[in-house]
């Protein structure tokens, strides 16, 4: 008695589980899946299906499902639904949704409980739009807010740069006016020195011109005692010395001031210094 207890204790929980609503509905069409809930070798196989999909032998739960399938009941939403969770454990997505259509539909002709009818329905939508459902909704916002979190990044990244780059620009800027600066120095003192040339050579001239025809009068013994005049000799020497010193500040001042003159008018069309920011980095160009 006890055993037939627990047989009738376990068909009533196989049937509640897999199929009471439909197996009462075929009951009254009459059709072959009436006798589901008296069917010993179905009650069996369900459970077999059951326990090899839960420890993965999903071909074995394949083969059991298509002989109650054949032999039993083709129709059974559980059965059909099962299959289908079979073939989605397995990757096979386009006949797990086949028979998640099959189980949805058949639905509509066998009664079956609200839980089983929603998950029915709900796999065939899920694999049907599989870009529709509360995971894929989850999983974008997710993806979203990653984006996001990689675009604040970035945008930091960025203004970081910016602001690194400014001060770069701004070093250089400061270089660059310390050397124009230094070039109109170093321009202007070799226009001094040239002035100062000129104005040596000038002087010198004048004092050659005027001392040209008073040769000195001057005596030179063995021990180089020198007499005479020599105050015209004197003037007429320093009048050559400031000529060829005139001439020699003369040519550095030209020098200098041609050199340090070109750095200094040039200094701003040769040297530039741009730098862009952009969403996806930023980049830097200079000139010299």
């Amino acid at each position: 008695m006890g055993s037939g207890l627990c047989r009738f204790v376990y068909a009533a929980v196989c049937i509640i589980v897999f199929g009471w609503g439909e197996i009462c509905a075929a009951q009254e069409r009459k059709d072959p899946c009436a006798e589901l809930a008296n069917n010993t070798e179905w009650i069996e196989g369900i459970k077999s299906v059951a326990d090899d999909y839960t420890a993965g032998n999903y071909k074995a739960a394949l083969k059991t499902a298509k002989r109650l399938s054949d032999t039993i009941c083709a129709d059974s939403p559980t059965l059909l639904y099962t299959e289908g969770k079979i073939y989605e454990a397995m990757d096979d997505k386009k006949r797990a949704l086949l028979h998640y259509q099959k189980a949805s539909e058949a639905t509509k002709r066998y009664a079956t409980s609200e839980d089983m009818a929603q998950k029915i329905w709900y796999a065939r939508y899920e694999n049907e739009h599989p870009d529709r459902t509360e995971k894929a909704v989850e999983e974008k916002a997710k993806k979203i807010a990653e984006l996001e979190n990689e675009l604040n990044e970035s945008k930091a990244q960025n203004n970081k740069l910016s602001n690194e780059l400014s001060n770069v620009s701004s070093e250089l800027e400061s270089q660059q006016m310390a050397q124009i600066q230094n070039a109109k120095a170093w321009m202007w003192g070799g226009v001094g020195i040239g002035i100062a040339g000129i104005a040596m050579l000038g002087a010198g001239a004048g004092l050659v011109v005027a001392n040209n025809d008073k040769p000195a009068d001057v005596n030179i013994d063995y021990g180089m005692q020198i007499q005479g005049n020599f105050k015209v000799k004197n003037s007429y020497v320093a009048g050559w010395a400031l000529i060829g010193v005139g001439t020699a500040l003369i040519a550095v001042g030209g020098v200098l001031s041609g050199y340090f003159g070109y750095q200094f008018t040039h200094s701003k069309q040769d040297n530039d210094i741009s730098f862009s920011i952009l969403p996806t980095g930023a980049s830097i160009k200079m000139t010299f």
